[in-house]
């Protein structure tokens, strides 16, 4: 078979496209339609990203739940199409330290009947896991 075929992105919004796991054959179309066509950003857990046309923003957790796969399946998948250079990983785990400030309230009543308050703020590392951001590579 030769020759293109039109698919419209709202394909993956359908019932029929989303009522059942994913195929492999299924989830490479939909990562076909989950790729930028053109300059755009993202908002993940509070950064936006700049994505160029071909790349796909997507962790492997929501590809998990998207697809209904266990996690060690779509990192399979995701390997054997890195292997097959049908797609290549921009940036496979970035690992962002975000800060956190937490506070705490001390409320102390004084012998006079007013209440003092202090604030003691404590600050949280927390490790996040990062975007998976991967060029989709068509024609290799």
């Amino acid at each position: 078979m030769s020759g293109w075929l039109k698919l419209h992105r709202a394909l993956s919004d359908h019932h029929i496209w989303n009522s059942e796991k994913y195929s492999v054959g299924q989830a490479w179309v939909d990562l076909l339609m989950l790729a930028q066509w053109k300059p755009g950003r993202i908002l993940k857990r509070g950064i936006w990203v700049d994505l160029e046309p071909g790349q796909v923003g997507w962790s492997q957790e929501s590809l998990t739940k998207r697809w209904k796969w266990s996690r060690g399946k779509v990192r399979r998948f995701l390997k054997s199409l890195e292997e097959t250079q049908q797609i290549r990983f921009d940036n496979k785990k970035d690992q962002k330290t975000v800060q956190q400030t937490v506070q705490q309230t001390d409320s102390r009543r004084t012998a006079n009947g007013t209440v003092t308050r202090r604030i003691r703020k404590k600050k949280k590392d927390k490790k996040k896991k990062g975007l998976l951001l991967f060029l989709i590579c068509i024609g290799s």
